[in-house]
């Protein structure tokens, strides 16, 4: 009897040890009031839907924007061509070949005539060459310019799908999903 004594001795001892074990961890457990007061600040999800802007708002604005940059765009190529086209109206009247040839027949002297001649056909190939300098200078300009537009568009496809959800992120070098297409 003894060993059986000695065995529920034992046996209490070691309920008593996890019954006190138990009580600590009630102790210790959160109250309700500490939990209201972690979760009181948190973002609830009105707030977060009401912070995520609506895509067809941004594609509207993201429009607008590259709308308003291309018509600046534009104004300042229309006010170069102008004052290219000022340019080239100047330097027509400058060169007056009428004007020269009268000169010419009024002039005695062949020596001088042949010397202004070649002078003047000198600077009218020189303007020569550099109006097709310009002229490709603008193409360039404009090639860049359709590259530019070329890429905004696609950085606006990308974002949009950024926005939906259908890519979650981007490389940062090549703009591509994480697909592993890098």
């Amino acid at each position: 009897m003894s060993r059986r004594s000695a065995a529920l001795e034992d046996s209490i001892g070691a309920l008593e040890q996890r019954l006190d074990g138990l009580r600590k961890q009630v102790e210790d457990k959160v109250t309700r009031e500490e939990v209201r007061k972690l979760t009181a600040d948190k973002v609830t999800r009105e707030d977060l839907e009401q912070l995520i802007p609506n895509e067809e708002i941004l594609q509207e604005k993201m429009k607008y924007i590259v709308r308003d940059e291309t018509d600046k765009l534009q104004d300042k190529v229309m006010d170069q061509f102008k004052v290219f086209d000022q340019k080239l109206v100047r330097l027509r009247s400058e060169v007056d070949v009428h004007g020269m040839q009268r000169q010419i027949d009024l002039k005695a002297n062949e020596e001088s005539v042949k010397s202004d001649f070649s002078n003047h056909e000198f600077k009218i190939s020189t303007l020569d060459r550099n109006i097709i300098r310009i002229a490709a200078d603008f193409e360039t300009f404009q090639h860049a310019f359709n590259k530019l537009h070329g890429a905004i568009l696609e950085l606006q496809e990308a974002n949009r799908d950024v926005l939906l959800g259908k890519r979650t992120t981007n490389c940062l070098s090549c703009g591509k999903g994480s697909e592993g297409n890098h």
